[in-house]
């Protein structure tokens, strides 16, 4: 699957000795080649030759072995099914398949609640810090760090849905719940998580992809206004 982004943390790059070890340039390729595999089809994993490798970040095939024997030595990566591999993409790919068939697990259970019942129907927790809105969704911890927010939530939420319907399509992208938490309108997650009980309880079919709760919660809360 495929990330927009890349979690990047300074302190762990410095402080991760198979990386803090290296050479200046081969520092440069290995932050190349993480881009590559972010990208790569399954993430974490890159399988190209040093020559294509070479081309690819403006280099010479003679260059580039040099660095990856450098990086081979201090174990900057693994090498799985004669790809090479970065470990903590892989982690981090792993983890965010477990809590996805975890959502979907428990999206029968949720859903069949009575679309009357309390709002406690999706038994997900609810960001309670302060929601920036802007160009981007962020929500601020008491500590000021980032932690997991509205648009988080919707993603878990769209996922489950559809996955009642039998549809085992891959996580939403941010562009979508974004879009999801602009038609609103200035309504809650508490609104929101209502309507999807609503829809579950007329059995709503989700249609061919994501965009499709778009605009049926845009016809929901339009009129709104938010705070």
């Amino acid at each position: 699957m495929k990330k927009p982004s890349i979690q990047f943390y300074p302190g762990d790059w410095r402080k991760e000795p198979s990386v803090s070890c290296l050479s200046l340039a081969a520092k440069g390729l290995w932050w190349e080649m993480l881009l590559l595999m972010n990208e790569a089809p399954q993430r974490g994993f890159l399988k190209m030759p040093p020559e294509m490798l070479a081309r690819v970040v403006g280099s010479t095939p003679r260059e580039v072995k040099k660095l990856l024997a450098e990086m081979a030595s201090a174990e900057t990566y693994s090498i799985q099914d004669g790809c090479i591999v970065n470990r903590r993409m892989l982690r981090e790919s792993g983890i965010s398949v477990k809590r996805s068939e975890a959502g979907s697990n428990g999206a029968a259970k949720r859903w069949q609640k009575d679309s009357k019942t309390s709002t406690s129907a999706i038994n997900l927790p609810l960001p309670r810090a302060r929601v920036v809105v802007e160009d981007e969704v962020e929500v601020e911890k008491p500590d000021g760090g980032v932690g997991e927010g509205p648009i988080e939530t919707i993603q878990a939420w769209l996922r489950e849905y559809v996955g009642h319907f039998g549809k085992h399509w891959p996580p939403p992208d941010q562009a979508i719940c974004f879009s999801v938490f602009r038609a609103l309108n200035g309504a809650s997650l508490d609104d929101l998580e209502k309507l999807f009980q609503d829809l579950y309880a007329k059995k709503q079919h989700p249609g061919k992809n994501y965009a499709w709760f778009v605009p049926v919660v845009a016809a929901k809360f339009e009129g709104r206004h938010g705070s």
